[in-house]
């Protein structure tokens, strides 16, 4: 599933859309739209004078007020394209701007997109309930917010009701920079060891926008292209091969029903 990172990384490359008008849309399947299919065709005309992003969420702004939302989940795509490309069997949605196109492709069918009111987006609860942004709170706050959980750390990282944006490769990568045991008992964790592990996912997140996300299985940015934050994993992904910094073989566990890689050696277990 796109994180918050690869999220980022589509955003600003759709960029070039703000200020345009959507002068067509075509609407291929209407399984993924919400809460009807109707009201999307009210879109034309309507121009993006913004685009930004909560969470794992991409936000179209419209000069009308609404927000058009985008949830990727697990193989969703948002590409621009020209008018010579041909549309797959797994385009849902063809936006037409003058200079080009936006398609929202997704293989798996579980992506959604709504069209909201700025009322209606306030009072939907998944909205609501999103936690602060990783990059929006301090490490004091973060720590003070989790210290006394007991939760496994790494399933706090998971809650998006905690914090915004984070999914398994970002929430592993920091918790091996942390040397923290993914199962560790939150509040048995220093505290200021939780206030590092919030440095380390900001240091973590940051990076992975500089190489514009993880392409580990489908991601692709708003041009089709592979990020390459891949390339720099330190354990996700790497089971059974020898941790980079003690050279012990790397272990995959379960948490929170996600597979998890661990080194026992470097990474504390609080409990």
């Amino acid at each position: 599933m796109p994180e918050l990172p690869e999220v980022e990384t589509i955003k600003n490359g759709l960029s070039i859309l703000k200020g345009q008008s959507i002068t067509k849309l075509n609407i291929l399947n209407t399984h993924c739209l919400r809460p009807n299919h109707n009201r999307f065709h009210s879109l034309r005309g309507q121009v993006v004078t913004n685009i930004s992003r909560r969470g794992k969420l991409l936000i179209i702004h419209l000069s009308s007020g609404n927000f058009l939302i985008f949830h990727l989940k697990m193989t969703g795509k948002l590409i621009l394209a020209d008018f010579q490309n041909t549309l797959d069997k797994h385009t849902h949605l063809e936006f037409f701007f003058k200079s080009n196109r936006l398609l929202f492709k997704d293989v798996r069918k579980f992506g959604f997109v709504c069209l909201f009111s700025k009322k209606e987006l306030l009072e939907w609860n998944f909205w609501r309930t999103l936690g602060p942004e990783p990059f929006k709170i301090s490490s004091l706050d973060f720590a003070q917010q989790i210290s006394k959980s007991k939760a496994n750390i790494k399933s706090l990282l998971l809650n998006q009701k905690i914090i915004a944006g984070i999914g398994n490769i970002y929430a592993d990568e920091s918790l091996f920079i942390s040397q923290i045991h993914p199962l560790s008992k939150t509040n048995k964790i220093p505290f200021n060891i939780l206030q590092n592990l919030h440095k380390n996912l900001i240091f973590v997140l940051e990076k992975a926008i500089s190489l514009g996300g993880s392409s580990f299985k489908d991601y692709v940015n708003s041009l089709g292209k592979r990020g390459n934050f891949q390339d720099h994993f330190l354990v996700y992904s790497r089971a059974g091969k020898p941790c980079y910094k003690c050279k012990n073989t790397l272990k995959k566990i379960k948490v929170a029903g996600r597979t998890t890689i661990v080194c026992l050696k470097c990474q504390k277990k609080y409990e």
